[in-house]
């Protein structure tokens, strides 16, 4: 409607101005001087409707993008919370390894381990990773691959949250209820040792997977939320494996067979086990 009203006005102006020169009232030399005015005139009101219309781009766009940094900065704080009481609870779950692999060979136990302590850093974990997945549910719109991640995240969590039952049916029979209660190891047969190490693999091979996906979400986070202000992106993890797998819109097909796949009864995925603690390897 703006762009349309300098014409109107210029074609009202220019017809005004024939009919006073018509029926006598102006002179035909006021033609040119009423046309340029008129011509003047539209040329400002289509200036001032440009500018306007710049204006409302400039400021939707920035509003676009301050709502961008704001899902940027929710989704990075949530992930910082979960990887840190993720990592917190695996090595104390690694500690625990390391001196059981120190005590079948001869060395006195020095882990002052408790299942109390245990279930109390399981449990920061897991609510830390809950509430990760909520906050991508908030902010699916804004994000393309937020919804690749969620079934991510529910699926490696559904196989930490397995194996780590697995492992704590076996650390009850290792490890003391609280702190100055006495330990309950000393009369376990080394094959029952060995039951136990490998439940503790399984369990940490399987954070080792939700581990990956966190370090993805930021990597997909930065490039599509706030890639634009920087103009660059982040590279993504390339595997050496093919079988582990990178979280990105451009694999969204190959993720989505592959996690159907995974929920099946039964089913433990395979893959995306990099071996490490840290986000990413």
């Amino acid at each position: 409607m703006s762009r349309i009203l300098p014409i109107f006005t210029l074609f009202a102006a220019v017809a005004a101005s024939w009919f006073f020169v018509t029926t006598g009232v102006a002179k035909p030399e006021h033609l040119v001087t009423l046309l340029g005015i008129a011509s003047g005139a539209a040329v400002v009101a289509y200036q001032l409707g440009e500018q306007q219309r710049a204006s409302l781009t400039l400021q939707r766009e920035n509003a676009r993008q301050a709502l961008k940094l704001r899902v940027y900065d929710d989704l990075l704080e949530k992930v910082s919370v979960a990887v840190d009481a993720t990592v917190k609870c695996s090595w104390y779950i690694r500690s625990i390894e390391a001196s059981i692999q120190l005590y079948v060979q001869g060395v006195s136990w020095n882990n002052d381990a408790t299942i109390k302590g245990l279930m109390k850093r399981s449990s920061q974990a897991s609510k830390a990773r809950t509430d990760l997945i909520g906050q991508l549910e908030r902010w699916e719109v804004s994000l393309a691959t937020a919804d690749l991640f969620r079934i991510a995240f529910c699926v490696a969590e559904q196989d930490v949250s397995n194996t780590h039952s697995e492992f704590f049916k076996e650390a009850i029979s290792l490890l003391p209820s609280n702190k100055g209660s006495p330990p309950k190891f000393m009369s376990l047969s080394r094959e029952k040792f060995d039951v136990i190490l490998a439940r503790t693999k399984e369990h940490l091979d399987a954070v080792d997977i939700l581990n990956t996906y966190f370090h993805d979400l930021v990597v997909e986070a930065q490039n599509e939320l706030v890639g634009a202000l920087f103009q660059r992106r982040v590279a993504r993890r390339k595997p050496l494996d093919p079988r582990y797998k990178v979280i990105s819109e451009e694999a969204r097909d190959s993720l989505q067979r592959y996690f159907a796949e995974s929920t099946r009864p039964g089913h433990s995925p395979e893959g995306a086990r990099e071996g490490s603690d840290k986000p990413a390897k």
